[in-house]
């Protein structure tokens, strides 16, 4: 039964295989469920399992599911009357099973080096839930939670030796394995959601000296240059994501003081590093104020001084970039949120930066995660204008072309964020010779006094059309612009003749 037909090839596994590692899974359930009835079976059932994952062949990426069940196997035996059994093997399950699966695997180097949309996606977007690191991790947390100090004093050492082999992979898995012992929570559920973390923020574990760790692992790390050494960007990357996973449990101007550093790893050669050096100073700056979710925790006053660094930084990044970076857009759109007085005074250089990737977004609006925060950027560089003409108007002279070629091609995935963005413009259109009666309301849009320019009446026909209003996602946005022209002169509107269209569009859509 053990032929190559049914065990399959290095890298992929057979039938074979895939037969034991769903027998685990079943076992595991049965373990739970009714551990009772499984007590007569549960010690030889664990040497069966140890000698599954001990064999020689569990290290090939063929094995990955078989291992992954089995670590499931252990996991469940520590939540029944079973876990008694386990105290037996305690360090050698700790040192021959889990720290193995705890060490990048042949497939996560390739990954980080040529496939980084894939790696981040198991490493920081909780997709790794299927993978020898996740479930190890997972271990970890039962063993702790059910054997306490007898479990971490292993863990401990384990970690030390990891450390001491003075390889980047033994520290890569030290700083996986700390991550474990020191959040309740999942470190990737943690990174990926901000409210997981927030959750998981009251839940650090006493098994590990993570201040102690930070300052000897951690913080030399992120003070030293990086190079694109596969071992140095993966420790890069590990340090800038334990920052990002503890980041609630840092001092502010700690983190405040550590952005200079961060931000150096924006101009890496490896994408990884890149987008987990935006994504952590990202996390960063949208820390909230305790008891004030609404207010963060770091604004002009705490990052003013590097603002301009970062911008520097992050505009260079968006420029040279020939994927969407989602992290990086992301991260820039946080620091004119964060500090919009000291971002003010390059709000042109932002926009033209802003302009030019538009340009190309419009050919490929492929990440829609990307389009999001690139129109929030925008929307923000629009509010750092605020009342001036002169910036309004350079903003849209860099914008007009670029989006009116999205209406004119009909880019679906960008129509809507266009539109907005006509409206935010054309409400803070200055008002020029028309300016507003003393005896008018004070109206909550600027400059909506004037005539509406002749470029923009040119929109409005279009605007107005059926084929516009089938997409639903199109509506809310549509109404925006339709409203701001309203605001700016209705009276221009029905001269032209647009006011019965405009009527019977809103009994349609009423």
């Amino acid at each position: 039964i053990d032929s190559p037909e049914m065990l399959g090839t290095k890298y992929r596994g057979g039938p074979l295989l895939e037969l034991r590692s769903s027998a685990l899974e079943l076992i595991a359930m049965y373990m739970e469920r009714y551990d009772d009835d499984m007590q007569p079976f549960a010690q030889q059932l664990m040497r069966t399992v140890w000698d599954i994952i001990s064999a020689p062949g569990s290290a090939n990426p063929a094995s990955d599911d078989l291992v992954v069940s089995a670590l499931g196997f252990f996991e469940a035996s520590c939540r029944g009357p079973h876990r008694e059994l386990l105290t037996q093997v305690m360090q050698p399950l700790c040192v021959d099973v889990v720290l193995p699966s705890l060490e990048l695997t042949e497939d996560d180097v390739e990954a980080f080096e040529d496939d980084a949309a894939a790696y981040i996606q198991r490493d920081i977007e909780g997709s790794d839930v299927h993978t020898r690191r996740h479930s190890a991790c997972k271990l970890v947390r039962e063993l702790l939670a059910v054997f306490g100090d007898a479990c971490s004093a292993v863990l401990n050492e384990c970690i030390g030796n990891l450390v001491a082999r003075g390889t980047w992979q033994g520290r890569d898995a030290a700083i996986v394995l700390v991550t474990a012992m020191g959040l309740k929570a999942s470190s990737s559920a943690a990174m990926a959601d901000s409210h997981a973390m927030a959750a998981a923020g009251s839940e650090l574990t006493n098994y590990v000296d993570l201040a102690s760790f930070y300052d000897q692992q951690i913080s030399p790390e992120l003070s030293a240059p990086g190079d694109s050494e596969i071992g140095t960007a993966v420790l890069k990357a590990d340090a800038l994501r334990f920052v990002a996973t503890f980041r609630f449990h840092l001092p502010a101007a700690s983190l405040a003081a550590l952005l200079p550093h961060i931000s150096q790893f924006l101009q890496h050669d490896n994408v990884v590093v890149q987008s987990y050096a935006a994504h952590t100073i990202q996390r960063i700056l949208a820390l909230p104020v305790a008891g004030a979710p609404s207010q963060l925790q770091l604004g002009d006053a705490e990052i003013g001084e590097y603002v301009p660094l970062l911008l520097e930084r992050l505009c260079g990044r968006l420029g040279q970039d020939r994927r969407l970076n989602e992290y990086t857009v992301k991260c820039l759109s946080q620091v004119l949120r964060a500090a919009p007085a000291a971002s003010q005074p390059y709000n042109g250089d932002i926009t033209t930066v802003l302009a030019t990737v538009l340009v190309e977004l419009t050919k490929n609006p492929s990440n829609p995660l990307f389009s999001h925060y690139f129109f929030e950027c925008v929307g923000y560089t629009l509010r750092l204008a605020g009342d001036s003409a002169d910036q309004c108007m350079a903003i849209e002279a860099l914008l007009w072309d670029p989006l009116l070629a999205i209406l004119r091609d009909d880019v679906v995935e960008l129509l809507p964020y266009a539109l907005q963005v006509l409206a935010l413009l054309l409400d803070l259109h200055p008002a020029g010779s028309a300016s507003r009666s003393p005896a008018a309301p004070t109206s909550a849009y600027p400059n909506t006094s004037a005539r509406t320019p002749e470029h923009f009446m040119g929109l409005y026909e279009p605007l107005c059309s059926d084929a516009l209003f089938e997409a639903k996602g199109n509506v809310p946005a549509a109404i925006r612009l339709i409203c701001a022209f309203l605001r700016k002169d209705p009276d221009q509107l029905n001269a032209a003749g647009h006011m019965p269209r405009t009527l019977g569009l809103a009994a349609k859509l009423l």
